[in-house]
């Protein structure tokens, strides 16, 4: 199978995780995608004239985005404290720019976590600095969903051990054949393989960049890398995978997939709801009786020194729309505006100001959202505990990451209530 070639699982999930980033990256997106949240108003025609008439549909649709404002409100709950950092001497310089990107370990734990939320799934590679670094450190590299192609584990001795994971990369590079301000964007894949696995505690870690070759078009090795400790090659692969409920690395369903199918559905009917009044809020004028054809008197205009001769018995008048046509869209929307609420959109509900609620409703009535996020809290607990250690062992004293009293502990104090 080639490198590039992703498993089943990946296949199936891709349009989820699309569907659930669209909607959280907002109208843009989502109107970017064209046809494929929004039909045609007639599939069957393909007209000019019906490309012309489905832009200007498209136009007029807004999403109301309840996926973005509910990723931000939940991971808001999150982070409203500052997380609990436990950093061994040499990671406490490390912390402030995790990433060697500028961005603290908050900062890169907070970037997961709307990860998880959006899709469910992503990733963290401790990897060792080496080109232009005056002494290597290591550094943490997060990879989307999308990104993560595939992945091996292999039971050895009753346990589970990841041996291969396969991440895609895109990089900006120079154009060879432009002027030296044009730059390409370059796909690559990096293969992390755990080499000459044979009993418990061994194995050699080795990364493999896989890229395309021009002539054959498929992709090829063309660098290996061992990262080292002390001289000596990791017998294991500093990887983590992040879910809503764990680290494990099978894929499951993004917490908010329900939220973002019934928002797709609601910026549906919005849609149509806007192109309804767009037909039926503008008054058309009619007139009966008018003296001769219309290719006699021309174009008929309407203004204050127009008259229109009419013969005798015509008549004219507006139409205007006064039913109840679109009444059952406008009642479609508020009801999925409060199913969306049910889903995780607290955000959007109103403010019960009409009446009281004691501290015991407020907090049934959050119990489940309470419990998602402190799973998903818990979880992001978790992986980024083992990636510190990771990142402590490699560079402090300890003999095994697991002897490294480094972690990470979120706020689970979500919903305060006051005494009355």
């Amino acid at each position: 199978m080639p490198v590039n070639e992703p498993p089943q699982s990946y296949t199936d999930n891709a349009p989820i995780w699309r569907k659930c980033r669209d909607v959280y990256n907002g109208t843009e997106a989502v109107k970017e995608a064209g046809e494929l949240y929004l039909p045609r108003l007639d599939p069957n025609d393909n007209s000019a004239d019906a490309r012309r008439e489905f832009d200007s549909y498209l136009s007029r649709g807004v999403l109301y985005n309840s996926v973005g404002r509910t990723v931000a409100g939940l991971s808001g709950l999150i982070y409203q404290k500052e997380p609990t950092l436990t950093l061994t001497p040499p990671m406490e310089d490390h912390a402030l720019d995790i990433s060697l990107a500028d961005e603290s370990l908050t900062q890169f734990a907070m970037r997961l976590t709307r990860e998880v939320l959006i899709t469910g799934r992503c990733g963290v590679l401790v990897d060792m600095a080496r080109q232009g670094e005056a002494k290597p450190r290591p550094f943490w590299i997060a990879y989307t969903a999308e990104q993560i192609i595939g992945y091996t584990a292999t039971r050895i001795g009753g346990d589970s051990k990841l041996t291969r994971v396969i991440l895609k990369e895109t990089l900006e590079e120079r154009d060879p054949q432009g002027d030296e301000f044009t730059q390409v964007a370059v796909t690559q894949y990096r293969v992390l393989n755990l080499e000459d696995v044979e009993e418990e505690g061994g194995g050699v870690y080795r990364q493999t960049i896989y890229r395309q070759n021009e002539n054959v078009g498929d992709f090829v090795p063309v660098e290996t890398i061992t990262p080292l400790r002390r001289d000596k090659p990791l017998n294991f692969i500093p990887f983590s995978f992040f879910s809503s409920t764990g680290v494990r690395p099978e894929i499951q369903r993004p917490p908010l997939a329900d939220l973002a199918e019934i928002n797709l559905a609601h910026y549906r009917e919005s849609t149509d709801l806007a192109w309804g009044l767009h037909y039926t809020a503008m008054p058309q004028p009619w007139a009966s009786g008018i003296q001769g054809t219309a290719g006699d008197v021309g174009d008929l205009v309407i203004g204050p020194s127009t008259i229109w001769l009419l013969s005798e018995g015509g008549n004219a008048g507006y139409l205007e729309f006064t039913g109840q046509g679109l009444g059952a869209l406008r009642q479609s929307l508020q009801d999925l505006q409060q199913l969306m609420a049910t889903l995780g959109a607290r955000l959007l509900e109103t403010d019960p100001s009409s009446h009281a609620e004691t501290a015991t409703a407020v907090r049934m009535k959050h119990a489940g959202e309470n419990a998602t996020v402190s799973t998903l809290a818990a979880a992001i607990e978790t992986g980024l505990t083992y990636v510190m250690r990771w990142h402590g062992w490699w560079v402090g004293l300890e003999e095994e990451p697991a002897d490294s009293d480094a972690q990470i502990v979120l706020s689970r104090d979500y919903f305060a209530t006051r005494m009355s």
